[in-house]
């Protein structure tokens, strides 16, 4: 974007712009200017109000870059423009002192146009640098962190704003220097806001005070300890306010942890951690209020990684002084080390915590597994959720609870602190209690595991008169997974503890006969959808299976066997009922039946790749399919695509590398099947969610709905539900979002997203407010749509907005602007980032109409040439755009086509 006439000064030197020549403010004159400042001794860049594109820029010493009121400077989209600066950032500053970026301008990386799939530039870089500050301005959207000083001496941060939502790795600020003052600053970020490193043994970071912020994170608000390996300490953090995230650009952290029903939260508020060998020590953190995260308190001493420098870590003296707030999940708080590694000084003062409780007395007898070089985060054990509703403690010495209350919402089993090869001490503290749960404090004796996993057994049946576990999913009825031939000798509950982390409900019974079985699935009727009842059923239980398919043969979707045999013909040929092999165990006497099983997966013809079949003929796990435990969302096409992105997320090691198998996510995938209903009849649905043009209209009405226009085209098993609405854009749908379509969602439901014409434009009424950033919170809403659609286990199809307000009647022809470009642009992006099919309707339908000429084009409106409605079509021009919408998506191919009459 370029500007003319630019009044840029620099500051002792009185040199304008126009006298050096320069016409335009890019990259290059605005490294000029730099250059020139530093060469005269030091003085003040200014850049003045306006909208400015530069690429990388390289700020140096005595030099201050100064953006008026008003200023924005813009980031080139393109990653490949910072591979040649020596720091890949925007504005990148190494080896340099007394140098600062002030003004109340903006900073914007246009990171959200920068795929997560390559290498990405950071914002703000501040290396090796003496005296800096950053003061009054906004940053938004890096590449990937947004202000990270490394190996600096001397950093204020002063009111500064930032905001990164667009791309994955949006730390807020990242600080791996010494004497460090951040005050009076607003961080809202996707991943970390606030976070100390030392990414080298000899990096130290210490007397650092932050005060009057706030900061609101989709990760972690306050963070220590990843990526360091050298010391912290002497930290101070007081007078903060911790908040939830403003958006989503990448998580939806209610899938997979129990308790968490809001869409934007945070995974923990303060998280201190040392897990790759550092010293981390003389941490104070008072005076926090906190909302909107799962996890209120988090500390972890443990051993991801080696320690680079062969000295023994500590994470010792560490002080959570006035501290306020609730937790959004079931997950507790927990003050844990490893073997060899111990929490030592950990203080609690005056802390009051609320909690949703909800736990049950079996949550407190199931083992906690050490995992201690498992990436640190609240939720990394895999026994969610922990035995305490408040705090979990284990492997320290000198906790202190002083004058903490906690108070849980809804009744709970378990006690407020669960300590195991600790001690703690506790003063005047107030811990709620529920009529008949445990102590309020208990203490396990360390090495117990095994006699409490009988116990947890035997409660489980006082919990549930049998074996269940319910879905981690809220808001909706889970399918069930019967798990037959189990034994409390034999438990099967840890090894498909995915499933349940993947929305399913799961129903372990002792029971052999037939009808005990029935019996327990009709306990779990009101709490499960009874028309997607799976069965897990082989070597001996699958003469159960069998039996139990026998008995009701209309009231199970299918059968899943891990080691299958003669048992999947005897179930399809003796009751038509489908079976899925889903193991990556290698039987040379079964390749064939699975070969069969796995290509026959799914009613459309999908299955799993080939290369799955082949690793089980060659009796290997293909590397696509192991786990990652280090990189978890490692990018999709290392994954090989068919296990579908949200279900490949789910862990596939889940007997914690006893084994390798394809059990879970294979599930997870399955509950997103259009599986047989119980009567074994069952429509496919597309839903329509979406504006004016897509909304039903009478018969009657001249309007006409290009999405009804559709019914004739789609396949005899398809049907249309039509949740559109007329006169809302994204933002406004969204209070009608839940009710008229999530609710509602079954899997394997189609749901077509088409919004744009509103979100470009306000409502004619003043009070309400339909425009949006098509960048930001257009962005936003769509990701929002989108994760709830995959959430309840439907699929997704973006469609742009139709073409609209293209006829000129001043001049009787076609106006040159699109004024929908910059929406139909960022709907590409998400779909394109979260993989998501798309039909570009706005480029189709321009085409088409400039194709036809106004006067043609214009008897597919209500209102043609007199130019007083150009955007919504009568019932013949529905008709065509219906038309233009199906043989593109016929032309893409891929699933949607199953859509489309044959």
């Amino acid at each position: 974007m370029k500007k003319t006439n630019v009044n840029m000064v620099v500051a002792g030197i009185a040199c304008l712009l126009s006298a050096l020549g320069f016409g335009a403010f890019d990259a290059k004159t605005l490294q000029a200017q730099i250059d020139a400042a530093t060469a005269a001794g030091g003085g003040t860049v200014v850049v003045p109000k306006g909208t400015w594109e530069t690429g990388p820029l390289a700020l140096k010493s005595n030099v201050t870059l100064h953006l008026e009121k008003g200023a924005v400077l813009m980031g080139d989209p393109d990653p490949a423009v910072y591979k040649t600066a020596k720091l890949p950032a925007l504005i990148h500053v190494k080896d340099a002192e007394n140098v600062a970026i002030t003004g109340e301008g903006t900073i914007d990386g246009r990171g959200g146009m920068m795929s997560s799939k390559v290498s990405r530039p950071h914002l703000v870089n501040f290396w090796e640098c003496r005296n800096v500050k950053v003061e009054g301005v906004t940053l938004r959207c890096g590449g990937s962190w947004t202000l990270f000083s490394r190996r600096c001496d001397g950093v204020v941060y002063r009111g500064v704003k930032i905001w990164s939502h667009l791309n994955h790795c949006e730390d807020g600020m990242d600080v791996s220097s010494r004497n460090v003052l951040i005050e009076d600053c607003d961080v809202d970020a996707d991943d970390d806001a606030l976070v100390f490193k030392t990414s080298e043994p000899d990096i130290v970071v210490e007397n650092v005070e932050v005060r009057n912020c706030r900061f609101a994170s989709s990760c972690n608000a306050i963070k220590f300890g990843t990526e360091s390996h050298g010391r912290i300490r002497n930290v101070n953090i007081h007078d903060c306010t911790l908040a939830p995230p403003s958006a989503h650009g990448r998580f939806d952290w209610r899938r997979g942890t129990p308790g968490v029903t809001e869409y934007l939260t945070g995974i923990s508020a303060i998280a201190v951690e040392s897990v790759d060998g550092e010293d981390l020590e003389d941490v104070t953190i008072r005076n926090i209020t906190l909302s909107g995260y799962q996890v209120p308190i988090f500390v972890r001493f443990g051993h991801r990684r080696d320690c680079r420098n062969g000295r023994t870590p500590l994470l010792r003296n560490v002080l959570l002084e006035n501290i306020t707030g609730s937790a959004m999940s079931r997950i507790a708080c927990s003050i844990t080390g490893v073997a060899g590694r111990r929490v030592e000084n950990v203080t609690l003062r005056n802390v009051t915590l609320d909690f949703p409780g909800g736990g049950v007395a079996s949550d407190t007898l199931v083992p906690v597994p050490e995992v201690e070089n498992k990436y640190p985060e609240a939720r990394m054990f895999h026994c969610l959720p922990l035995p305490a509703y408040a705090f979990y403690v284990r492997h320290a010495d000198g906790v202190r609870f002083e004058k903490v209350t906690t108070r849980h919402a809804a009744p709970e089993g378990r006690p407020a602190i669960f300590v195991d090869d600790a001690t703690i001490t506790t003063v005047a503290c107030d811990f709620q209690k529920s009529e008949g749960s445990p102590d309020v404090v208990r203490q396990v004796v360390p090495g117990s595991a095994e006699k409490a996993e009988t116990a947890f057994w035997d409660q489980a049946k006082k919990d549930y008169g049998f074996v269940a576990f319910p879905s981690a999913v809220a808001g909706r009825k889970p399918p069930l997974l019967v798990v037959l031939g189990c034994t409390p000798e034999k438990p099967l509950a840890y090894v498909l503890a995915d499933c349940l982390k993947n929305g399913w409900a799961m129903l372990l019974p002792f029971a052999k006969d037939a009808p005990g079985v029935l019996a327990a699935i009709a306990k779990l009727e009101s709490e499960i959808d009874a028309s997607r009842i799976l069965l897990r059923g082989d070597g001996a239980a699958a003469d159960q299976a069998l039996a139990l398919v026998a008995a009701a043969p209309t009231r199970f979707a299918g059968v899943v066997s891990v080691m299958p045999s003669k048992y999947p013909e005897g179930f399809e040929a003796a009751r038509g009922t489908p079976v899925w092999v889903v193991s990556a165990l290698a039987n040379p006497a079964s390749v064939d039946v699975a070969t069969r099983v796995f290509t026959a997966l799914a009613p459309t013809g999908e299955g799993l790749e080939d290369s799955l079949v082949a690793a089980l003929k060659n009796g290997q796990v293909p590397k696509a399919h192991r786990a990652k435990q280090k990189n978890p969302d490692y990018p999709p096409k290392q994954r090989k695509l068919a296990l579908r992105r949200e279900a490949g997320k789910a862990r596939i090691d889940v007997a914690e590398g006893k084994r390798v198998s394809l059990y879970a996510p294979t599930i997870s995938w399955l509950a997103s099947q259009p599986l047989r209903s119980a009567d074994g009849v069952g429509k496919r649905r597309l839903i329509l969610a979406g504006d004016s043009t897509l909304q039903h209209r009478a018969d009657t009405a001249p309007q006409g709905s290009w999405g009804e226009a559709l019914a004739p085209m789609l396949a005899d098993d398809v049907e249309i539900v039509n949740c559109a609405i007329g006169g809302k854009s994204t933002r406004t749908f969204m209070p009608d979002w839940q009710k008229k379509v999530v609710d509602q969602i079954r899997p394997g439901d189609w749901v077509l997203i088409q919004f744009g014409h509103n979100d470009m434009s306000k409502a004619s009424d003043p009070k309400v407010d339909r425009q949006t950033d098509p960048d930001v919170e257009y962005m936003n809403n769509l990701i929002r749509y989108v994760a709830d659609v995959r959430l309840k286990g439907g699929r997704p199809l973006l469609v742009t907005s139709i073409t609209l307000y293209l006829y000129d009647a001043k001049t009787n022809g076609w106006k040159e602007k699109n004024p929908l470009a910059r929406w139909v642009a960022a709907m590409k992006r998400v779909a394109n980032e979260f993989e998501v099919p798309i039909v570009d309707l706005n480029a189709l339908t321009l085409a088409r109409i400039k194709e036809l000429g106004c006067v043609e084009a214009g008897k597919w409106y209500m209102y043609s040439i007199n130019g007083k409605d150009w955007a919504h079509p009568v019932k013949s021009g529905a008709a065509e755009i219906a038309k233009i919408f199906a043989a593109d998506l016929r032309a893409q191919g891929g699933e949607a086509v199953t859509l489309l009459r044959k």
